[in-house]
């Protein structure tokens, strides 16, 4: 066997699951939440990581270069869903205090006739009837 060709592969294999995190690592910064991956597939990875560097311990051999690539997805995939417990819920209550300071809190509207910027906050009329306008209900 070529242990030279071995060796660059698995280490290539650790700055490849390195490099794939990291534009979500940017994203969980730049935005201070965790948005576009799915929590579930990132659970499961990690759980992945784990039963295959445990799997490790059962060779008769170590191989310290999946080893590292395992521990490096146990960490990586491990700071996302740890950033996803912590972030989210902080994000969510920040989202919940600027929608509450950017409406008013009362439930009284501006009637008709009023000034024009009284009458930019009047509440929004909807129709409860689920047909557009126009259609006939005979012909749903």
């Amino acid at each position: 066997m070529n242990q030279g060709a071995i060796e660059f592969f698995g280490i290539f294999t650790s700055v490849l699951i390195a490099a794939g995190l990291l534009p979500q690592y940017y994203e969980i910064f730049k935005r201070r939440e965790v948005v576009g991956i799915s929590i579930p597939f990132i659970t499961i990875d990690w759980l992945g990581g784990i039963f295959s560097l445990i799997s490790l311990l059962f060779r008769p051999k170590f191989d310290i270069l999946a080893g590292v690539a395992y521990a490096l997805v146990i960490v990586m995939d491990g700071v996302v869903i740890l950033a996803a417990l912590i972030l989210n819920p902080l994000a969510r209550k920040r989202r919940r205090e600027y929608a509450q300071d950017s409406f008013p809190a009362s439930d009284t509207w501006p009637e008709m006739g009023q000034s024009s910027a009284a009458t930019s906050m009047r509440k929004p009329t909807m129709s409860l009837d689920p047909l557009p306008p126009g259609m006939n209900k005979s012909y749903a």
